[in-house]
């Protein structure tokens, strides 16, 4: 029963642990970031997936949660309005925070647009990122929103598809012919951002699945304390029971019941009442006697 409880902290611990993310001048970020599944890697890299406007949701509502993607980016899509009232849909893309606070090549955070003369980013805030193919599983970035003229240039980025799948996941210079697509496709991107496929998504876990978890956790827990209470509190029962039933009761003990057989006569007193009785038939007889020999001397003479 101990190990059981002492599981289910450790549980309800490293869930609770687990959720630290940090910028990438180390201070840390709130509970808003989440981490993200990981191919392998020691770090994870966290997205803000525990928002209360849930994905897709509507921009006016606050920032919708993000969705963690396969390599290490995160994905934020929403609906806003336009000025004729008519929603459309927003997808954007951003590089957000580490679970570890060294955030050096080899740290195993996904280092790209983490400096200060990098585009609307610094060290100090997660970075937005443009997808030079358009699309999430783009092999190439750029730091940015929506810098596709950096996809033809040495400032491109090159990621791999699977975060924590190589020791390496990003380079500060790609290749000399990024694989970008032409600009007539980088501008329409620009107009229309496309969706992505479902298959890019993540399979990480949302925010009312870890709610559910906390929950079940924290319910596990006051299950296995009332279990143990109820216990504890049957066998100081029998305890209490087999106490009185051997040790006598010290209080309350009823008298001890004693039993008077009615009163009778003395014995001799039934010894002198019978001589009377005899005598009394005796005296009877007697005189019956004498009756009879007088008849007979009255008939004789």
């Amino acid at each position: 029963m101990r190990s059981a409880t002492l599981l289910s902290l450790l549980s309800c611990i490293s869930l609770s642990t687990a959720a630290i993310c940090y910028f990438p001048d180390g201070h840390e970020g709130d509970d808003t970031y989440q981490t993200c599944p990981n191919a392998g890697g020691k770090q994870s890299m966290c997205c803000a997936s525990n928002r209360d406007n849930p994905s897709p949701g509507n921009a006016t509502h606050g920032p919708t949660s993000d969705t963690c993607l396969p390599n290490g980016m995160c994905m934020n899509i929403s609906d806003a309005p336009d000025d004729d009232g008519n929603y459309y849909t927003i997808t954007a893309y951003w590089r957000d925070l580490c679970t570890t606070t060294d955030w050096s090549d080899g740290g195993g955070c996904l280092n790209v647009c983490t400096k200060e003369s990098d585009p609307v980013n610094g060290s100090d805030s997660i970075a937005r990122m443009t997808p030079c193919n358009g699309k999430s599983n783009s092999p190439t970035w750029c730091c940015g929103r929506e810098n596709y003229d950096c996809c033809n240039t040495t400032s491109a980025i090159s990621i791999d598809q699977l975060f924590g799948a190589s020791s390496t996941s990003t380079t500060s210079s790609p290749t000399s012919s990024p694989t970008s697509s032409p600009t007539s496709t980088s501008t329409s991107s620009t107009s229309s951002p496309p969706s992505p496929s479902p298959t890019s998504l993540s399979s990480g876990l949302s925010v009312g699945t870890k709610a559910a978890m906390g929950v079940g956790c924290a319910s596990a827990i006051i299950i296995i304390f009332t279990f143990m209470f109820v216990l504890l509190r049957r066998r100081q029962r029998m305890k209490n029971s087999n106490r009185n039933s051997i040790m006598p009761r010290s209080e309350g003990t009823p008298p001890p019941v004693i039993y008077s057989p009615p009163p009778q006569k003395p014995v001799r007193e039934r010894i002198q009442a019978a001589p009377s009785e005899l005598g009394g038939t005796r005296i009877h007889e007697i005189s019956t006697r004498s009756e009879s020999t007088n008849i007979r001397h009255e008939l004789d003479g």
